[in-house]
């Protein structure tokens, strides 16, 4: 849980996080923020949406429960950087 986060949301391997400013408004800078610092870690997100504030995952076909949750503790960690 995350104040940045507005919704999550995917359909089998392609999921999205929608991240919001504070008062609920989309939050492209961030996302693009997000997205370079995960890259420079070595993970690939990219931003979507129609306001270009969904930061989007889709992970290879051959991954293990140890490589997803360093995913989503690497996030989690740049997510507060940001926050």
């Amino acid at each position: 849980k995350n104040g940045l986060i507005g919704n999550v949301r995917g359909q089998g391997a392609l999921w999205g996080l929608e991240l919001i400013q504070t008062d609920g408004s989309p939050n492209p800078p961030i996302t693009s923020q997000l997205m370079v610092q995960m890259l420079n870690q070595g993970f690939i997100f990219l931003a979507g949406g129609r306001n270009h504030n969904v930061l989007t995952l889709s992970p290879p076909f051959l991954i293990n429960e140890q490589e997803i949750q360093f995913t989503i503790e690497t996030l989690n960690a740049n997510i507060r950087i940001n926050a």
